[in-house]
């Protein structure tokens, strides 16, 4: 979906590479875009470092689990869930969400 939106994107497998990716000096990054349920590191504890670094960078949270309470913990971490399955127009919403919020 970011290729056909025109952005580009660095994968990471799980949490921890997200992470690592992240604090990279020669990466810039203009939102991150995580799911809830990764190996070695949920998403949640992803946005939790992310945050405790000081920065509001946009921040959205892609699940299948609409009703879990964890997810309560991402709003008071200023991040956007959607609920899969993500649709285009969905996504471009959520973007669009969190780049307000930001």
């Amino acid at each position: 979906m970011l290729a056909r939106l025109e952005h580009t994107s660095v994968l990471a497998e799980n949490g921890k590479e997200a992470l690592k990716a992240f604090l990279q000096e020669n990466n810039h990054f203009d939102m991150v875009i995580t799911d809830f349920c990764m190996p070695k590191m949920d998403g949640l504890e992803l946005i939790e470092h992310i945050r405790q670094l000081g920065t509001n960078i946009p921040i959205i949270m892609i699940t299948a689990y609409a009703e879990d309470n964890q997810l309560q913990r991402a709003d008071h971490y200023n991040a956007t869930i959607i609920n899969k399955p993500v649709s285009m127009e969905k996504f471009q919403q959520a973007m669009a969400k969190a780049m307000t919020a930001a």
